[in-house]
């Protein structure tokens, strides 16, 4: 987000490690004795209703959609060379975990290459290949939004990327 960018009603946005979300109001809330401003949002995927202090906005890492500049260099840097995965699973996925907190579409591309390059060698964990599958989940979605496409193109070009990059999505074992 640009700094002193303001969003407007019906705005689409992300909100980090939740993804794409619309703006649904801008309220006035009492704050001791000044009224603060909220941005209402929910959550397009989820149904989830937010209400983010347009002051705080920044911080929290409200932002418009990627466009499609970023977008192609997500698709270039998922079809790359791979990156080395961190030894310790403790520090692994707290890295995973802060690069979700930014909201960025970068750090996310980022989490989700190096969960595939980990799985390579050996089964993810039922954590990791939860976060792998919500990471995906959010690209999808945003790209979707940021290049007018259907999920459905965009699975597929996101196979299509892993795959130069000689990795692949695990595949998603329906639960009982």
């Amino acid at each position: 987000m640009k700094v002193g960018q303001i969003f407007r009603v019906g705005d689409k946005v992300v909100y980090p490690n939740h993804g794409v979300a619309v703006v649904d109001q801008i309220s006035s809330q009492p704050n001791g004795f000044l009224a603060e401003q909220y941005y209402n949002l929910t959550i397009q995927s989820s149904g989830l209703k937010v209400m983010v202090p347009c002051r705080n906005a920044e911080v929290v890492g409200l932002r418009c959609v990627a466009g499609k500049e970023e977008i192609e260099d997500i698709f270039v840097y998922l079809g790359d060379a791979q990156q080395p995965v961190i030894a310790e699973w403790r520090d692994r996925y707290r890295e995973y975990c802060e690069k979700m907190k930014t909201g960025s579409l970068t750090e996310a591309a980022q989490v989700l290459k190096s969960l595939l390059v980990q799985g390579k060698s050996k089964p993810l964990g039922e954590r990791d290949a939860k976060l792998l599958e919500r990471t995906r989940h959010l690209l999808r979605n945003e790209i979707a939004l940021g290049m007018g496409w259907h999920e459905a193109e965009v699975e597929m070009r996101l196979t299509e990327a892993v795959r130069k990059g000689s990795l692949e999505f695990p595949e998603v074992v329906a639960e009982e």
